[in-house]
């Protein structure tokens, strides 16, 4: 599984800070995640659940399991205007 770890321009307008992604948008259908939902079947969730500060806010993270190309997730995503970055997490190494 890869992870794509995603910053918004805005802090996310979900029902709350720990729900879906709808990118400064109304309606999640028209967000960050109604575009991974519809593209890729998949969503975001809160990097830092719990969060009240607003720059924590802006930062999401997508699980993106085998069979689904965590790039094409990452390129789809810079290319929306409500996203400031989207980039694939490293894989971590050995110690």
């Amino acid at each position: 599984m890869a992870e794509v770890v995603v910053q918004l321009r805005t802090p996310s307008r979900g029902p709350s800070a720990d729900g879906p992604a709808s990118g400064g948008t109304e309606g999640a259908g028209d967000g960050v995640d109604g575009c991974l939902r519809r593209r890729f079947g998949l969503a975001s969730r809160p990097l830092h659940p719990g969060a009240g500060d607003p720059e924590a806010l802006v930062w999401r993270t997508v699980d993106v399991p085998a069979g689904v190309d965590a790039e094409s997730v990452a390129e789809a995503l810079r290319a929306r205007p409500d996203v400031a970055a989207a980039y694939v997490k490293p894989q971590a190494g050995l110690p």
